[in-house]
């Protein structure tokens, strides 16, 4: 069901509109904000609690972890409730924020030291009329309640984000008075008002530039951010870069132009001390002067000619869109990854004991929820993660809920996506990717403490891929294991079928995007992820899929000129808005609206749809600009409205999502009409010079394949060989062109390589084919690996390099190089000497060396990779 209330106020718009031409009072403001969030933050601490898991013997340190909320639960001894109002009240709101995770109890129950005592225990008739000043039924996110923790009073987790979208959970569904809370209710609410401002904008050349901050970077800055000096020594972003326009593009990305003290111009020297010249202070005041000087004092104005809508913020007017509809009665671990900064990661279930989780390693936050894994974890204690062995042990069964991104479709060896586990060799249960294959473990009466063997998906039907994917895993007790992918049953069977948890270790750690041992690292980006005490069934799997992820809302954009001419009170356009990536947002699913109403009063024309962001319409990538309709009751709904296209477009992301402001530009609305002229451009001038390319090809996939063969005498058909090509062919070059050369190329080359180089040097006819006489590749003692040069040259260098190299050829490689640098690889140690040497060198410790005992198959190791490194060399891989 979907409610609207108009809240919106006409009188704002002068202040509204000058929100951009005031900095001074922005940068106040902002300053004044930050001051009370070091406030708050500076009274946390740390437990020192332990988040090693206690098995395995390869887990690692993690930092200290702040320590959960813990409180005493509130029993009620008191009258009942007076009617249903109260009842709900009591049900969806009071048992909720007296739960020990929430912890008001502490201070606002009767003789408490809160103001309200709207969890007294005594009296819920009581507690409810003292609760009703605080909170607003019709738009429960405006509530003062809400602000008050939103702003830091006594959030019981770091995220205030958290806190507050729990109150608006809690307020919402008392004021909807329904038991069922899977699919909320959504309010639509009419926005305050505001006219279309430009925004400060960057001068269009760098010449203000070079006479403001380019001196302050060349003279203070150039050790680094140069390109004068050594390419080892640079530093990215270039801003004091030798060509001033080359500069002042590189600087822009270090200038915030809404709040001048944000860049990070300013930031490095004021509150990092990073390479300050003098004082840091000074500096830093110098740096932003100079900035201030660069910037104009007002924004672009917006084209009078524009017929527009008024504008919203997504963060300041969107109205966040329902979660409801998810199915989450049984869940017991929530991680959603809103926060977008810092190194925790709160647990939104509200079940004790909460389980946030610590980042640690190389990892990345994206602005749209999520964390990006490159080689680094988030990992919870042992103590909280005792929660998953309680609540998962009395039921049985467990639901593995993901969105995530894999980085690739490389990464093996079951890169850990989730894991409770105390090491590589024992958990209780993983979801992992190898290749293009999800897998599921999980300890069991049917299964090893490893949790294996491994339900895998299969082969044939590559369900990994490096797209956004809902992955899910399910354990039931008489079913086993299942994988669905994007709400689809993967139809991998469990053969070891179901079982019980009576082995399971609650000595283990919770952690996503690695092992606790840190050696077992995924590599993509979560944006959700849920633990279910129960099973979900394929129709509640297919139910959180449809749901969808991320940060969504509604922007209501009031078609002012259209309600003056028609007299239709409240008539919206709405989008579906959200943040697609760190550069972008995504508008969807436009639709026309007239908040409290059953059918559009007045039918009008709507035609050439354009969306504007910060006084400025851009000229490309408008995908509503071909609407021509006229909007009438033929598929209004009073409760969706009326839709007005099935399309979406991205709109490029300039100062942010609390700073960005949006507005609808129309070729005609109603009785309006702007003749938009779309913009021409010159046709470009052919010179007939052409690119420059380069004499030099590459062989493309087939070519190197039988070049291999060639070189090596192995078939192409042998079986190790051709396995190892039908998984790479996709990632050799698929053209001679060298300028679309990668390093992933590279690696599929590399790959192929090492199997023929294999085949070749396992089998004595290929070896004798090539002139290869290292005959103790197939019986090693230790002293045959310490053969001096010349007869590893005789036997093995130079018939590898003579069959590889190419002859009689204007350009080719040096035959004197290529052989030193195979010297270099098989027997060059860290003292820099190659030969035996029973005084300086006893016992070398190159690739073909080897001494005592465990030396067995050396020889033919670093014969194999010898043979590789040329293989896979530009010596054959060139045209």
């Amino acid at each position: 069901m979907v409610r609207y209330f108009n809240s919106g106020k006409n009188g704002n718009n002068a202040n509204n509109s000058a929100h951009h031409s005031n900095r001074l009072l922005q940068r106040l403001l902002k300053v004044c904000l930050w001051s009370s969030l070091f406030l708050l933050t500076a009274c946390t601490g740390g437990s020192g609690e332990s988040t090693v898991a206690q098995q395995g013997s390869n887990a690692q340190q993690l930092p200290d972890e702040p320590t959960t909320q813990a409180a005493t639960a509130v029993n009620y001894n008191g009258p009942d409730p007076r009617d249903q109002a109260v009842r709900d009240y009591k049900l969806f709101f009071w048992d909720e924020v007296t739960q020990p995770t929430i912890g008001c109890a502490g201070c606002h129950m009767q003789e408490g030291s809160g103001t309200r005592w709207f969890v007294r225990s005594d009296n819920i008739n009581t507690a409810y009329d003292d609760t009703l000043p605080v909170v607003s039924l019709a738009d429960p996110a405006s509530s003062s309640l809400v602000d008050k923790v939103a702003g830091g009073h006594n959030c019981w987790v770091a995220d205030l984000t958290l806190c507050r979208d729990t109150l608006i959970e809690f307020i919402t569904n008392w004021a909807n008075g329904a038991a069922d809370t899977s699919a909320t209710e959504l309010v639509l609410v009419a926005p305050n008002d505001q006219l279309p401002s430009g925004a400060i904008t960057f001068p269009d050349n760098a010449s203000l530039f070079s006479t403001t901050v380019y001196p302050l970077l060349t003279a203070n800055c150039a050790a680094c951010h140069s390109d004068t000096v050594p390419v080892a020594q640079q530093q990215t972003p270039l801003f004091a870069h030798s060509n001033v326009d080359t500069a002042y593009e590189a600087a822009k990305t270090k200038i915030d132009v809404e709040v001048i003290e944000d860049s990070r111009l300013v930031v490095r020297l004021r509150d990092e001390a990073h390479n300050c010249w003098d004082v840091c202070a000074d500096n830093a005041a110098e740096m932003q002067a100079q900035i201030d000087a660069l910037l104009p004092d007002t924004a672009d104005p917006v084209d009078p000619a524009l017929v527009t809508s008024m504008a919203l913020r997504m963060e300041d007017d969107g109205i966040q869109a329902s979660s409801g509809g998810r199915v989450e009665t049984h869940v017991i671990a929530q991680y959603e990854f809103r926060l977008g900064e810092g190194n925790r990661i709160d647990d939104r279930s509200n079940v004790a004991p909460l389980m946030p989780l610590t980042l640690i390693g190389d990892y990345t936050w994206q602005k749209n929820w999520g964390v990006t894994f490159n080689d680094g974890r988030a990992q919870a204690s042992v103590n909280n993660s005792t929660k998953l062995f309680d609540e998962l042990s009395g039921t049985g069964e467990y639901t593995i809920e993901t969105w995530i991104f894999p980085g690739n479709v490389t990464q093996d060896n079951t890169a850990r996506i989730v894991s409770y586990s105390g090491g590589t060799e024992a958990r209780n249960f993983t979801l992992g990717q190898s290749l293009y294959n999800y897998e599921a473990l999980n300890r069991s009466s049917v299964t090893n403490t490893n949790g294996l063997p491994a339900l895998v998906t299969a082969d044939a039907d590559e369900d990994a891929q490096a797209v956004l994917q809902h992955v899910v895993v399910t354990f039931h007790p008489e079913t086993g294991r299942k994988i669905y992918v994007n709400g689809v049953d993967t139809n991998d069977p469990d053969d070891q079928g179901g079982g019980n948890f009576y082995n399971w270790d609650r000595d283990f750690a919770f952690v996503i995007g690695n092992e606790v041992s840190g050696n077992r690292p995924w590599q993509g980006t979560m944006r959700f992820l849920a633990i279910h005490k129960r099973a979900l069934s394929p129709e509640d799997i297919q139910i959180n899929y449809d749901a969808g992820v991320g940060q969504k809302y509604y922007l209501l954009f009031r078609l002012a000129t259209l309600n003056a001419n028609n007299g239709d009170p409240d008539s919206f356009l709405g989008f579906t808005v959200s943040q697609y990536d760190n550069y972008s947002y995504l508008f969807s699913e436009p639709f026309y609206i007239v908040l409290g109403q059953t059918s559009v009063p007045t039918p009008f024309a709507l035609k050439g749809l354009r969306i504007g962001v910060n006084g400025k319409v851009p000229t490309v990538g408008q995908a509503f600009a071909t609407l021509d309709m006229t909007v009438d009751d033929t598929s209004y709904n009073a409760e969706t409205g009326a839709p007005i296209s099935s399309r979406g477009m991205i709109v490029g992301l300039e100062h942010g999502a609390d700073i960005d402001q949006f507005f609808l530009s129309f070729e005609q609305l109603g009785n309006d009409n702007n003749v938009f002229v779309e913009a021409t451009y010159d046709a470009p001038v052919f010179t007939g010079s052409g690119l420059e390319y380069s004499e030099i090809g590459l062989r493309n996939f087939s070519e190197i394949r039988e070049s291999f063969a060639q070189v090596t005498t192995i078939d192409s058909s042998t079986a190790a060989v051709q396995q190892t090509y039908d998984l790479v062919v996709q990632q050799l070059p698929s053209s001679e062109d060298i300028l679309g050369f990668l390093s992933a190329h590279q690696m599929g080359v590399t790959q192929l390589a090492i199997a023929y180089c294999g085949e070749m040097i396992d089998t004595k006819a290929a070896r004798d084919a090539m002139g290869i006489t290292l005959d103790e590749i197939n019986g090693n003692v230790a002293d045959e690996h310490n053969k001096p040069v010349a007869d590893w040259d005789a036997e093995f260098v130079d018939p590898m390099l003579n069959a590889a190299l190419n002859s009689n050829l204007l350009v080719q490689p040096d035959l004197a190089t290529a052989k030193s640098l195979v010297h270099h690889l098989l027997f060059t140690d860290a003292d820099g000497i190659a030969e035996i040497d029973a005084v300086n060198n006893p016992t070398p410790d190159g690739l073909a060396r080897c001494s005592g005992p465990g030396c067995s198959g050396n020889t033919a190791l670093a014969a194999k990779a010898g043979c590789a490194a040329v293989l896979g060399s530009s010596a054959v891989t060139l045209q």
